[in-house]
């Protein structure tokens, strides 16, 4: 069955900025995260990395900025999920691609579920989200 949504719930497109060390430093410390695998590149080599590893928690704060601009609002994000399916490395530049998967009716609300795949500029992916939001649409119907 094919999933009728409005224009208005078509999912944005986004495209991070090349991640750069500083981004790595300053995200460790926002989050009190001080682990050598984001902030030392001869230990994160010597456990089999390229360099250091980018700390999840960038991805999913643009995640979250993500999925709150298809909302319209954080106050329309119902629920959201993340899984981590490969390491991102300094000087990648994540897309973030989501596509509408259904819609459905709870307790009176009319809900949009999604899913939204992060990649590397390999093609790799990186990250997969799923999220339910509010689409203000009560008496719609599918």
């Amino acid at each position: 069955m094919a999933v009728m949504m409005n224009k208005r719930f078509s999912a944005p497109q986004f495209v991070s900025h090349p991640i750069v060390r500083v981004d790595i430093a300053w995200i460790c410390v926002a989050t009190d995260d001080p682990s050598p695998l984001h902030l030392d590149e001869p230990f994160a080599i010597s456990l089999g990395h390229p360099s250091v590893v980018v700390p999840g928690t960038m991805v999913v704060g643009w995640l979250g900025q993500y999925l709150e601009n298809w909302a319209g609002g954080q106050d329309k994000l119902r629920d959201w999920r993340v899984r981590f399916v490969s390491p991102v490395w300094p000087d990648e530049q994540l897309s973030f691609a989501g596509n509408v998967t259904s819609q459905e009716q709870v307790g009176g609300e009319r809900r949009c579920n999604g899913e939204v795949i992060v990649t590397a500029p390999d093609g790799r992916v990186v990250a997969r989200a799923w999220a339910s939001f509010a689409t203000g649409d009560e008496g719609a119907r599918s």
